[in-house]
Parts: structure tokens; sequence; C-alpha cells
């Protein structure tokens, strides 16, 4: 006797066809999947060039599913001269397909490596922990050193979360442009809206040449550039018993770090402040005791291109955000009445005692 078993419904990712254009997919056994592998592709990438339209772009779309498919390739030729910029989208949230109740979320990093002019792969660019995820070639001084000739990119997508059983279809928009021409925004910029009437101002590559700012409230925009506008600084004093917060905020494709510095009096070292890398918006607090001085501003796009916004607050005692606060009727008797943080404060002078509240009917004398 002989029998044969037949799951009743395929598992996760059993139909693809990876690396097609929107709505050119066809899921019905046939279609392609793309190669593995966690540092290298196990066999030759999907070729997604023939995408590339007449201004450089293109899109294609795939699937990835936890256990079953957890790693994708792809590979674009690239002219002479050019570059690549490329962004990873992937759906989230409520997928009423899957299920009405439950939340999707997932993790999914993006990777760029390049076929160098002797033959080796080499890494390019890379994003984690950021969605969207984008890569660019701009980030690569070995995309820089083989500039002069063809040469191929390869895209890597590997998942590192996703919800059991669900196919996660994921979307890379990518664009190819001449990286040996400045983009027409280079021409005449207007950070900090202070450039002169019919004039320009593209604020300073370093410390030596910041724009100076006002010492007020103020928001305004700037714009940058990964390769040709990284750094844009800026300038502000910082008066006694003030502090401020900085925060820079800027297109989600885009990856831009903040930073605040300021020069010592005596020997002209740039300390650093504070940083902040990984947000957006990215901000940072220049606190009292860095005032009295001149406070540099650092806005530094380090991938993408494009407009950013930053908004400069001032702070001073009593008025500062949480500066002025009345925690259970007690800002007669706590400094700042602010009750303490602590849990476990290990000292009698760490708890908030609320005996002199003028809120709640706790005193035991009474």
């Amino acid at each position: 006797m002989e029998y044969q078993t037949e799951p009743g419904a395929p598992p996760p990712c059993f139909f693809q066809d990876d690396g097609k254009a929107p709505g050119d997919g066809v899921f019905t056994g046939n279609g392609e999947d793309a190669t593995e592998g966690a540092y290298s592709p196990d066999d030759t990438p999907i070729d997604v060039t023939g995408l590339v339209d007449a201004d450089g772009n293109g899109v294609f779309q795939g699937m990835m599913c936890a256990g079953y498919d957890e790693a994708d390739w792809y590979q674009i030729s690239v002219a002479a001269g050019d570059g690549v910029w490329a962004m990873l989208e992937w759906p989230e949230g409520i997928d009423s397909n899957f299920n009405d109740t439950i939340e999707i979320e997932g993790d999914i990093s993006f990777g760029m490596y390049m076929v160098t002019s002797s033959g080796y792969t080499s890494f390019v660019s890379s994003s984690y922990g950021f969605h969207p995820q984008a890569v660019a070639t701009n980030e690569s001084y070995s995309w820089t050193n083989d500039l002069g000739v063809d040469s191929t990119v390869y895209l890597r997508l590997l998942l590192n979360e996703m919800n059991e059983d669900y196919e996660s279809n994921y979307t890379v928009t990518f664009s190819t442009y001449n990286a040996t021409e400045e983009p027409w925004q280079m021409a005449c910029q207007d950070d900090a809206g202070l450039a002169p009437i019919g004039g320009c101002l593209d604020a300073g590559d370093s410390y030596n040449e910041p724009v100076n700012l006002t010492t007020v409230n103020q928001t305004f925009q700037g714009w940058g550039h990964d390769s040709m506008d990284a750094y844009d600084f800026y300038k502000v004093y910082l008066p006694n018993n003030y502090a401020f917060e900085v925060c820079v905020e800027f297109p989600e494709q885009n990856d831009i770090d903040l930073g605040l510095f300021y020069l010592h009096p005596t020997y002209g070292y740039f300390y650093s402040i504070g940083n902040s890398y990984n947000d957006n918006p990215e901000c940072v607090w220049a606190q009292y005791d860095d005032a009295g001085q001149d406070i540099y501003m650092r806005v530094w796009t380090d991938r993408g291109s494009g407009d950013y916004e930053v908004t400069l607050t001032l702070a001073t005692p009593g008025l500062e955000p949480g500066g002025n606060q009345d925690d259970c009727g007690m800002a007669g008797s706590v400094p700042g009445g602010d009750a303490a943080d602590l849990v476990y404060p290990g000292a009698w002078s760490g708890h908030t005692f609320t005996n002199e509240s003028t809120q709640a009917d706790l005193n035991p004398l009474d």
C-alpha cells in the first residue's frame, strides 16, 4: 500500500515573484525568489537594471517571511560616473488579509555592496533600525575610487524580525544619477533664511565659517547633501543663566546627525557638548554650565539630500520645561516643586515628604 500526503495550504512565501515592478508579479508558483545569503549572495542576484526609466529611477517589489525567506539579493548595473540611492519600505499595522486584530511589526535591514574593478565585493552602505531604510553610494570611499569605471551594485535585504507566518511584501525605490555634477540646489542656497536680498548663503563647512544666529527662539530651514554639502555650521551666543534645546527634522528617507560644540577660550580646542544620531528629529541640549559663550551647531547630512528644519528653544530657570512645578502642592517646600525621581533613593534625603503639601491631607500631626 502506498499513500501520499499533501498540505492543506502551502507555507508562507511559497508563491513569489521577487524583483518585479509593482503590479507585474505573477504569484502562481512560476515566479522568481531572490537568492539567499547573510553576508554574500548564494547565487546570482536578480538583475533589476531593466526597471530603470529614462530619468534614472526604478522601483520593484519582493516578499520575505520569518523562517522561510529571510534574505534577498538584487543587482544594478551602473555606468561610470554615476551613483545609486535606494530606499526600502514595508507595510506595518493592521493587514486585514492576514488578521484583523494583530499589528504587523517587522524589521528589515538594508545593505549596499559593490563589485570593485578588481572583482571583489566591497561594502558600500547600510541602514538598520529605521523605517524606511535608505542606502547610497555617496557614503563609500570605495565607490568614489572606482567612479570612473562601470560598476555593479548589490542590494541586500535581511529580515531581522517579522510576525510568524506573515508574507511581508516590501518595495524598493532606487535612482541612478550623475555623481560628478553638483545638484542644482547647490547653485544658490538660503540656509537659515539669512541670504542677502538677491544673493545666496550656504552655511560653512567648518566651525571657522559658521552662520551667525540671533539669540532668540527660532525655526529655520537649510539644505544639505551627503557628498557635496555634508556639513552646515551655525553659531549662536548662549547668555548666562540660559540653556537651549536644538532639534533638526528631516525627510524620513534621509539621515541627518546633530552636534553642539564650543571652542576652548584658551587653547582653541573644539569640544563636544552633545550629539544625536539615531532619531528624527535629532535633539540636543546646551546646558546652563555651557552658557556665557558661543555655541556651535553642526548639521551633518550623513545620507541623502534635501531640506531640513532646525528649531532652537531657549530656557531659563523657572521657565524651562518642568522648571516650575507644584507636585502635590509642595512648590513652597521642595526645590522647583518637583517630587523626587528615585524609587529607592537609599537615603532619607532622596524621599519627598508630603507633610507641607497644600493639596494632600497627609500631615500626621493634624
